[in-house]
């Protein structure tokens, strides 16, 4: 579990999903320093912003928010190591109006009623609260996979909140490099050898020509994966 911590933190450059990861950390980091940090809210280590991290496994992106003036409270439909309540987010068992923020990465794509999850969200928050969320919008087929969310989509499930920003982990031209990356990792697998030949030369060239690109081009037309933030 701590080597899946950190590649999530600290993505390999030999790994196919190394674009978007790297991609969703700079943004969360950004996003965690401008509501936590700065601004007019008045967090500090004596009254510290509530976060709940919806399905958040492990926690990794609780790594980001050190130093900052955060209590962090880890959630998911099953029991890791660093979760604290295991619970469905269509039925929150929390007050109204409890957290300052919640985050919920790469969780809505297994949630059998979003509007439902949305609801429970926008009621635990605070009036001035934020949500943070992360989907894919491309991504195979797999167990327990239901959704696919485009920016449309996102304002639409939000469309309750007063605010809401979609930006992407890796914008258009990074994600041809990703998603090319992620389908070869899957199309290779029964190809150790080629598999391994492709893992050390194509995937990490593909990675640095779409982190170059992720840093360069903002078109958001073909986003393998999406970030949002809403403001209650």
């Amino acid at each position: 579990m701590i080597r899946i911590r950190i590649d999530q933190i600290k993505p390999s450059l030999l790994d196919h999903n190394y674009i978007e990861r790297l991609g969703r950390v700079r943004k969360l980091q950004r996003i965690f320093s401008e509501i936590f940090a700065g601004g007019s809210n008045a967090f500090s280590k004596s009254k510290p912003a509530i976060l709940l991290d919806l399905g958040g496994g492990d926690s990794p992106y609780k790594r980001l928010a050190q130093g900052l003036p955060i209590k962090w409270i880890s959630v998911d439909k099953k029991k890791c190591a660093s979760t604290d309540t295991v619970l469905d987010a269509q039925a929150l068992p929390f007050k109204d109006n409890q957290f300052d923020a919640v985050i919920c990465t790469q969780v809505f794509g297994i949630i059998p009623n979003l509007f439902v999850a949305t609801e429970e969200i926008y009621r635990v928050l605070k009036p001035t609260g934020f949500a943070i969320f992360t989907e894919a919008a491309i991504y195979p087929s797999h167990p327990g996979g239901k959704w696919r969310i485009l920016p449309e989509g996102w304002k639409y499930l939000l469309s309750k909140f007063s605010v809401c920003e979609v930006d992407a982990d890796c914008k258009t031209v990074a994600s041809l490099f990703r998603v090319v990356n992620l389908y070869l990792a899957i199309i290779l697998q029964k190809v150790p050898l080629v598999r391994e030949l492709w893992r050390l030369t194509l995937c990490p060239a593909f990675n640095l020509i779409g982190h170059w690109a992720n840093e360069r081009f903002n078109d958001l037309g073909f986003a393998a994966n999406y970030i949002v933030i809403a403001k209650k």
